[in-house]
């Protein structure tokens, strides 16, 4: 047949025939624009509910991320001992107790010295001094819909993915937390090896957070401590794929107070979020006795503080 109507018309074939024997041709990997028109106007008019579960104990976060919403893949790194577990810990009870059902792998850290942890920070009390309280809140955490892996130390991605499944087929888990990416790499690679397996290993969680529809958080160690200066999205340890694959960055920063009582300043920076682009930074305060990175009541302080620490754009 000609190549167009024309064509035909030219060479003189009979149009009628050709056009009843015709049919649309259709691939269903090509989409136009009415396909997802009314998806982009739900958006734009309805933006809160797609922003995802606000965090109470954060709303910085949230002011900047906009929320945590189904299929993402988030990574947080930081320096060792800048609290990543702890503040980890904190950033998923918190959505938890909204009823996000969350599923936490904590790979360094045995699971009943996490749930301690986790317990403290709920609670909002030290319950070492406070243990006629204990069973009320005990109760209490019981009652969430948060899961553990019973993991620690290295484990097989195979076995890890196949336990995330059932658990999001068992108990409708929204939220996999892994602590951290490199209990899954092994020790028998060398440098070159090893950023491919973590390809895999990264390629892996991005691919069923997005099939399963939950969001996979993962602490990835930066690629080296530097004494001087802030970790970026490079410090992260790998090749480009753990930024590329991500939608979320989370670097907690700390930089040491150059006085006589020294200390560390610390800061949560966002200097990844494919939401809607917008990075920033706020400040962390560890309260020991609550073993938490939030305050339990907004005050003059911190109002003054949120106000200074407004999320600002960050070059990467």
């Amino acid at each position: 047949y000609p190549m167009n109507a024309y064509s035909a018309f030219k060479s003189g074939h009979s149009l009628k025939p050709i056009v009843n024997e015709s049919f649309a041709v259709i691939n269903k990997c090509i989409e136009q624009f009415d396909t997802f028109r009314d998806l982009i106007r739900d958006e734009l008019f309805q933006r809160t509910r797609f922003a995802g579960t606000q965090w109470q104990r954060f709303p910085m976060l949230s002011q900047i991320i906009k929320g945590h919403r189904a299929g993402e893949l988030t990574v947080l790194t930081g320096s060792t001992g800048c609290g990543k577990t702890t503040f980890l810990s904190e950033y998923s009870l918190d959505l938890c107790t909204q009823g996000v059902s969350t599923l936490f792998g904590s790979f360094e850290i045995q699971t009943h010295r996490l749930a301690k942890v986790m317990l403290t920070q709920y609670s909002s009390l030290n319950l070492t001094k406070n243990m006629h309280v204990f069973d009320k809140f005990a109760d209490q955490f019981t009652r969430l819909p948060m899961f553990f892996m019973t993991f620690h130390g290295q484990e097989s991605i195979d076995k890890v993915i196949n336990t995330m499944g059932n658990a999001v087929a068992i108990h409708n888990i929204q939220h996999v937390v892994i602590d951290n990416l490199q209990f899954m790499m092994g020790m028998d690679y060398s440098n070159g090896d090893r950023f491919f397996k973590q390809d895999t290993l990264i390629h892996r969680f991005r691919k069923f957070a997005t099939n399963n529809k939950c969001h996979v958080t993962i602490v990835i160690h930066p690629r080296k401590e530097e004494d001087e200066g802030d970790l970026s999205v490079s410090s992260i340890f790998g090749s480009a794929k753990a930024s590329q694959e991500s939608d979320n960055i989370l670097i907690i920063q700390q930089k040491k107070i150059a006085n006589a009582t020294g200390g560390n300043i610390k800061y949560l920076q966002v200097v990844k979020n494919r939401f809607d682009g917008q990075l920033g930074r706020f400040a962390l305060r560890f309260d020991k006795e609550r073993l938490s990175f939030s305050r339990p009541n907004a005050t003059r302080d911190d109002v003054d503080d949120n106000q200074q620490q407004q999320s600002l754009p960050i070059e990467q």
